[in-house]
């Protein structure tokens, strides 16, 4: 039977952690005066505190703690680096040992490349980042790299999540700065097993990069390993923009090699090519585009590929017609919204139908009524981010329209996991995340708040508590 999300084991450290006292929540720190980081401050402290994998031991747990009590600002947006598993308080952390580092520096330190001047925590737990959430090495080891194993990782990363490698046997590789060059150039046929170590070691750095270029052409066998070792530069990034093309036969490869482009052209050719390949633009028109008609034609393109909307139509809009349509494109699928209404649709009715998209395709909301809402600033993205909750009955959407900041991103976390299998949400669940200690003013409570029934946060009068 799946665990409920905040179901725990027994665990006295997290006991200790859970809360903070009613002296703490007294604090002036907790009454800040732009909303949206007190809500930040208590989504980053629940992330952590409902870290499932329990990776902190008890003496980085109370480090962890006193950072939070004693240095808010390690809470601000900037340092939050959130991933799947709420493991963000090592970047709380990371910012204060580089507030400490900087403090403490050599006088002559400022002299050294930037690079060198950040703090080795903060370098590495960045370069291990994805590592990190793949479970493939630990925040622990992680934050052990020296500048060697730094550098060895920035190198093998995408082998590494391709499980080409270990993370030990990545760490025992030996390579030149160039030859490490050379290896990330090539390692999507390194993982392919199209090319092996030795051999990227031995090739140019030219060869190496145009190879990287065409990589896909020399995994699907439109292009030999050889071939695309001679190709110049610009044969490389020709081939590079037209790959889309060349693997489906629109295009020979010794057509793409002699394309005369410019680096615009290449782009708007690479954007274009699912409309060249179903017969929509030719390629000439595909780089002869400017870069505004670029934008508005591929932004717009499963309604230009639906015959919904034509090429020189996306080309004539205005900015606002473009950004309309984008947003509410999901409305004019599910024939809610005709293109006609959604071009003429003004900024705040806009916004409404795009946060309430899900509720309106759902059959939950009538466009006109979403229309006519005036949702306050900051709700915007957690109504729509909100939906699956709203979907599955614990709440109404007039509910959610008034939340304030912090509830809404508390809920976020939860709406996030409706899709898991293995998480069952409750009203209880819902019930903790409306009233957490960071967003409580009562004196003299309890360290530990009791679970709140939903229909409690919500009274008859409908406004949250």
């Amino acid at each position: 039977m799946p665990l409920s999300f905040f179901d725990q084991p027994h665990d006295s450290n997290l006991e200790t952690l859970s809360f903070l006292g009613p002296s703490e929540l007294e604090k002036k720190r907790l009454v800040c005066a732009k909303f949206n980081f007190l809500a930040l401050s208590n989504q980053l402290w629940n992330a952590f505190l409902k870290e499932p994998f329990r990776i902190y031991d008890s003496k980085m747990q109370g480090e962890a703690r006193a950072i939070y009590i004693k240095h808010p600002e390690c809470r601000l947006p900037k340092f939050a680096r959130e991933d799947q598993h709420g493991r963000s308080w090592f970047a709380k952390r990371m910012k204060l040992e580089t507030q400490k580092y900087l403090e403490r520096k050599a006088p002559d330190r400022s002299a050294l490349p930037i690079h060198r001047q950040l703090n080795p925590l903060r370098m590495n737990l960045q370069t291990a980042s994805s590592l990190i959430q793949a479970n493939l090495v630990s925040i622990e080891r992680a934050g052990r790299l020296n500048d060697t194993e730094r550098a060895k990782l920035r190198v093998t990363k995408e082998l590494l999540l391709a499980n080409y490698i270990s993370f030990e046997e990545a760490m025992e590789m030996q390579f030149s700065g160039e030859e490490g060059d050379k290896i990330q150039s090539a390692a999507a046929l390194l993982i392919a097993n199209r090319i092996s170590l030795e051999e990227v070691k031995m090739l140019t750095f030219e060869e190496a990069y145009n190879l990287g270029r065409v990589a896909p052409l020399v995994i699907s066998g439109n292009i030999a390993l050889n071939e695309g070792r001679r190709l110049t530069r610009e044969e490389s990034e020709n081939l590079h923009a037209a790959t889309t093309l060349v693997a489906t036969g629109k295009l020979t490869v010794s057509d793409a090699k002699q394309l005369s482009l410019s680096d615009s052209q290449r782009l708007h050719l690479k954007e274009a090519a699912a409309l060249i390949q179903d017969g929509i633009l030719t390629l000439q028109e595909a780089v002869n585009l400017t870069n505004r008609e670029r934008i508005s034609v591929c932004d717009l393109k499963p309604l230009i590929q639906n015959n919904l909307l034509t090429v020189a139509e996306a080309k004539r809009l205005t900015t606002m017609e473009l950004l309309n349509l984008h947003k509410v494109m999901p409305l004019i699928f599910s024939e809610r919204l005709t293109i006609r209404e959604a071009k003429r649709l003004s900024e705040q009715e806009c916004k409404n139908l795009f946060c309430l998209e899900p509720l309106i395709t759902a059959g939950e909301l009538p466009i006109a009524e979403a229309k006519a809402l005036n949702i306050p600033d900051g709700l915007g993205e957690p109504l729509h981010l909100l939906a699956p909750l709203i979907l599955k009955g614990f709440f109404l959407w007039e509910d959610v329209i008034n939340l304030d900041a912090a509830q809404a991103i508390n809920l976020q976390f939860l709406a996030a996991l409706t899709g898991r299998r293995d998480m069952h949400i409750s009203e209880d669940d819902i019930g903790i995340a409306l009233q957490e200690p960071a967003l409580t003013k009562v004196q003299g409570a309890e360290n530990k708040p009791e679970m709140m029934p939903y229909r409690q946060a919500f009274p008859a009068s409908g406004s949250p508590i």
